[in-house]
């Protein structure tokens, strides 16, 4: 039998892809192999970083209403394991190997025409189907009229830490992310399952939307310097992390801690490289495709010359450490392959 670790030097072998490209074949793959079609009751969300807290807040409703609903999602903080959920729990990384050995060791699937997050969406598909969920929730490129916001939004309220707000047929909502996008989602969500024909409770919603955790958007670890962490990783969400700090910290100082993949490094760095007062770049650890950060200092140095590239992300937060104000603001982003170290060395100071 094999084990988690054998697997995943299997996958580390194929292709990497940041997105998939046609879900469909995905699924008709999926059919193909398992003998079974129409299994599932679909949602689908859009899929990029600044719009995955929509498939948090679907997962986190429907399960308050006592639906099992499996989500894959295209953001892991460290392990593939997170991209597969059931009912909020990630699957085992038992149950991985297992799903892996019961349906690609037989040559039925031809994985090397596929790319590492395709066989990851794949097995999902299994352990779905496996868990008998209700519901499952998937990415896909949505045409901008499937994914609006429509909804005038009263008594709205926005801390650091938290927002509330109402809507019409809800009242008084409280979510606890900062960023504007966060709660803007969770409006989605709520109107993204009415159209699926799902009677929502108020008190399940606002029990849900309150219990739904957004790690790496726009979480707060530290105060006096203050820690931040977000996982933008393309030019919309680096636009939207920018405006969140400089809504709560006009007047601050910036430090970045950088660190991304080989995707859209660029762009990021445009959306953001000014408003630093201090830049460390990091090569994000254990993941294949992470731009070293001695090429990111370099294309951050054509817009910022306050650029040191650390050799590691525990002596980026050395010098971090040394240089910061009371005052200061930290922010670590560009990929959430970046994201759980920088958690445990932020939160260790």
């Amino acid at each position: 039998m094999m084990n988690y670790a054998q697997v995943i030097a299997k996958l580390e072998q194929l292709k990497t892809g940041k997105n998939i490209a046609d879900t469909e074949h995905i699924l008709q793959l999926f059919s193909k192999i398992s003998g079974k079609e129409g299994v599932f009751k679909i949602l689908y969300l859009q899929n990029t970083f600044e719009d995955d807290s929509i498939g948090a807040f679907c997962e986190s409703i429907l399960k308050e209403h006592n639906k099992k609903v499996g989500r894959f999602t295209f953001f892991a903080w460290k392990r593939p394991c997170e991209h597969i959920l059931v009912n909020q729990k990630n699957i085992s990384q038992k149950e991985f190997a297992a799903i892996f050995e019961e349906n690609f060791q037989d040559g039925k699937i031809d994985m090397e025409s596929l790319t590492q997050k395709e066989v990851y969406f794949l097995m999902a598909l299994f352990y779905f189907d496996k868990k008998a969920c209700d519901y499952i929730l998937l990415p896909k490129e949505l045409k901008d009229t499937e994914n609006k916001e429509t909804e005038d939004i009263r008594n709205y309220k926005r801390t650091l830490l938290g927002q509330t707000y109402s809507i019409v047929g809800f009242e008084d909502l409280k979510i606890n992310c900062g960023s504007k996008k966060d709660m803007e989602n969770s409006v989605l969500s709520i109107r993204r399952l009415e159209q699926e024909g799902i009677i929502l409770q108020e008190k399940l919603v606002r029990k849900a939307l309150l219990k739904t955790k957004l790690e790496g958007r726009f979480e707060v670890l530290n105060t006096r310097p203050y820690v931040i962490l977000d996982g933008a990783d393309n030019s919309q969400a680096t636009k939207i992390l920018m405006a969140n700090l400089q809504y709560f910290f006009p007047e601050n100082p910036y430090i970045f801690v950088l660190g991304t993949l080989q995707e859209n490094y660029e762009l990021v760095v445009r959306e953001s490289a000014f408003l630093a007062q201090q830049i460390f770049t990091v090569t994000p650890p254990d993941i294949q495709n992470a731009l070293p950060g001695i090429e990111l200092a370099r294309e951050v140095k054509k817009l910022n010359p306050n650029i040191t590239n650390a050799s590691s992300i525990e002596e980026a937060f050395e010098i971090v450490d040394l240089i910061s104000g009371k005052d200061t603001v930290v922010i670590a982003f560009g990929s959430t392959a970046l994201l759980d170290k920088c958690k445990t060395v932020a939160t260790k100071k």
